[in-house]
């Protein structure tokens, strides 16, 4: 399969940070995508603190937005912040490309929005991933057990968000308005 040739990408610093990183690479990844209310949130990001994981952010000296809205994408780390390779200049970037993370973009709600999220285990690198991929599986096995597969398959969605869709929450990939995107010519 060629290289694509442009992206679209987000006008949010983060997310334009995890697409130069990917740029030159197809990265072929297991992901789960899902809708979730606060209440989902907490429940996930609960359960992965008790099994030993730590939610951490795309750079060091950042941090994990409190308010998903406010920043939802950030990694899902077998070790804390101090223990993980940084590169750049300065050394303050953390990628997957440097050690076994999982990339997280957390769902929201932000009326009248519910904002989908996803969890991905890159493979980009194989010992990196196959140290990633059994926490990234019991995370996949906890939504399984916890929230409820949409119709169609492609997505799950937590008990909180459910009722924030009866309630009259709009399912939607990104808020209206709220995001400038551009086509990024990457060559060939």
């Amino acid at each position: 399969m060629p290289a694509p040739t442009a992206v679209a990408a987000c006008g949010q610093k983060r997310l334009l940070n995890w697409f130069s990183l990917v740029s030159s690479k197809i990265i072929m990844a297991s992901s789960i995508a899902f809708y979730c209310g606060p209440k989902d949130l907490d429940a996930i990001n609960a359960y992965m603190e008790s099994i030993g994981l730590h939610l951490i952010p795309l750079q060091i000296g950042g941090v994990v937005a409190l308010e998903p809205s406010e920043g939802p994408l950030c990694y899902i780390s077998l070790n804390p912040i101090v223990e993980l390779h940084p590169y750049g200049n300065p050394p303050i970037n953390i990628s997957y490309a440097k050690d076994p993370l999982i990339l997280f973009m957390r769902g929201y709600f932000k009326n009248p929005y519910l904002v989908n999220g996803f969890i991905q285990c890159p493979d980009i690198d194989a010992d990196f991933e196959k140290i990633a991929r059994p926490h990234f599986q019991k995370i996949k096995k906890w939504i399984f057990k916890n929230w409820k597969q949409m119709p169609g398959g492609d997505f799950y969605i937590g008990n909180d968000g459910a009722h924030l869709v009866v309630a009259g929450a709009k399912m939607v990939n990104a808020i209206p308005g709220e995001l400038d995107f551009k086509l990024i010519d990457i060559g060939d």
